[in-house]
């Protein structure tokens, strides 16, 4: 700090290293700091076993760097700075807001929207420090599991030299980067980073990392429950209407085109309750014409995996749709290693049958949505409602692991695997080429704030049977009177007592952006 003072260095590259999901749960390792093109200096907080070994606390340490960061004049160069703001502010108490004359990832974006955003790659276009991350690279890949929460466990003597080169490579970057934006378009897309979109990237995201989204736990436990309960019931009335209806189109086959077919399904029904299937194949083939064949084949073969069918196996539902139903695809799948897009699937039928076999039909919700539609078909609105809720539950709500001895969850899955121990969700926000926010880890921006008629008639129908049968959980008795009130995962985000969100949406916002 006495250095910087004396430098009179008022513009430095800043970065952070640390282990864990979050500022409030996790531990800053250490902050690196560059005041000029080849000089930098790690602060090493914490060691690679994770012991704290600097000889004054965090609180200590953020007064003596304070002294000159904190200094209005003194501004932040970084990469992606607003992932390290929220280590520097909970951590050292260290100012960010308008602290920020440059975020190399989002200037380089103003620049060429296309070109790659990582420091390593910008580095290689602005400075001659080369590819300074292979050796950590390699580490982290032969000890996948020490680098899942961060880089508490990398060795010193690997993290030191990586993250000093860091912020030379963003404080080198920077400087090209600025000569480059201040000359574009006559300076104007200069001045549209530094007033525009430069404190939105900084300033805005850091308030979002900050603050978090306060979540009511007791909620979401709730609502994983309820999602869970529906799910797993959806699919077994899914299975149980599979397996009849294997069995009655088996029946209908051979009633159309087999000889004694009574006599033929009987036997055909012993054998597979005895695991012979097998055994009465050929008796099967020789009881109808051999044009018939190829489609008893596709019956059978559904009929054979109906009892232990799998509504994810993309297989399963081909050979359930499209063979032994005779359903009319919709389009083809997109097979990108062999170079075939997808296709509407009336443009495969004007191919050649060699060319023809080169396609496969998807199975997507696309598709099954508009089957459903077509042929009216009441198992495909089951699988329909199974797969709503079920995408919910793997992708928002996953359900924990809990030691079975004690009892007490040992992972988290879902939203709940990011929420802090204060409560609040904290997540990472970027923007798409155009600019516009995305989000990870998790993508809040994407929790789904209604409920789709797919997932409300399933919940519905699962609590309305299972109420009149007497076998409803007492706390989902609310959604078999009323599927109004059915919950959005959107419902968890809930404001502290006193206080609301507002949620609000910009109508045709990308329009009145161009015409402004």
């Amino acid at each position: 700090v006495n250095k910087l003072e004396a430098l009179n260095a008022e513009r430095l590259a800043v970065d952070c290293e640390w282990h864990g999901g979050n500022h409030i749960d996790g531990e800053l390792r250490s902050m690196q700091i560059a005041w000029a093109k080849d000089e930098g200096a790690y602060i090493r907080f914490r060691d690679q076993e994770r012991n704290y070994v600097l000889d004054a606390d965090y609180a200590e340490a953020g007064k003596i760097l304070g002294r000159w960061l904190n200094r209005p004049e003194v501004k932040y160069l970084g990469h992606h700075i607003s992932a390290d703001y929220p280590w520097m502010s909970h951590y050292l108490n260290l100012d960010w807001y308008q602290k920020t004359w440059m975020d190399t990832e989002f200037a380089q974006q103003c620049l060429d929207e296309h070109s790659a955003l990582g420091l390593e790659r910008m580095s290689m276009v602005y400075t001659s420090l080369g590819r300074w991350d292979l050796e950590l690279m390699f580490w982290s890949k032969k000890n996948g599991k020490l680098v899942k929460d961060g880089y508490g466990y990398i060795p010193d003597e690997i993290l030191i030299p990586y993250a000093v080169k860091d912020v030379l490579g963003t404080f080198q970057s920077a400087v090209e980067i600025e000569k480059r934006l201040r000359v574009v378009h006559e300076g104007r897309v200069w001045e549209y980073y530094r007033n525009i979109f430069n404190p939105f990237v900084t300033d805005v995201f850091t308030s979002f990392c900050l603050k978090g989204l306060p979540i009511d736990m007791k909620k979401m436990e709730h609502l994983r429950d309820l999602y869970d309960y529906a799910s797993k019931s959806l699919l077994e009335g899914f299975n149980k209407s599979v397996l009849e209806d294997s069995e009655n189109m088996l029946k209908m086959f051979l009633d159309r085109y087999a000889k004694h077919p009574d006599i033929i399904y009987n036997r055909v029904y012993e054998a597979a309750g005895e695991g012979k299937l097998e055994s009465i194949r050929s008796l099967l083939f020789k009881s109808v014409d051999p044009e018939q064949h190829s489609w008893l084949e596709e019956i059978l073969q559904h009929y054979h995996n109906a009892p232990t069918f799998n509504p994810n196996s993309t297989k399963q539902l081909r050979l359930w749709l499209f063979g032994a139903r005779k359903f009319v695809p919709i389009k083809t799948t997109n097979q990108k290693e062999k170079g075939l897009p997808s296709m509407p699937w009336a443009k495969v039928l004007e191919l050649t049958p060699s060319k023809q076999k080169e396609f496969e039909p998807s199975t997507d919700a696309q598709s099954l949505e508009i089957l459903s539609a077509q042929y009216h078909d009441p198992l495909l609105l089951q699988l329909l409602e199974y797969k709503a809720i079920s995408t919910v539950c793997k992708t928002f709500l996953g359900q924990p692991t809990i030691d079975e001895e004690t009892g007490k969850v040992i992972e988290q899955k879902g939203l709940a695997s990011f929420v802090a121990s204060d409560s609040n969700l904290y997540g990472q926000f970027s923007t798409t080429e155009t600019g516009r926010p995305r989000s990870w880890k998790p993508n809040t921006l994407n929790l789904p704030g209604w409920v789709n008629d797919k997932i409300n008639n399933g919940i519905h129908r699962v609590c309305k049977e299972h109420y009149a049968a007497g076998i409803l959980p007492k706390e989902f008795e609310a959604y078999a009177e009323d599927d109004s009130k059915i919950p959005s995962v959107r419902s968890v985000v809930a404001a502290p007592e006193g206080w609301c969100i507002p949620e609000t949406d910009y109508k045709t916002a990308e329009l009145r952006g161009w015409a402004f």
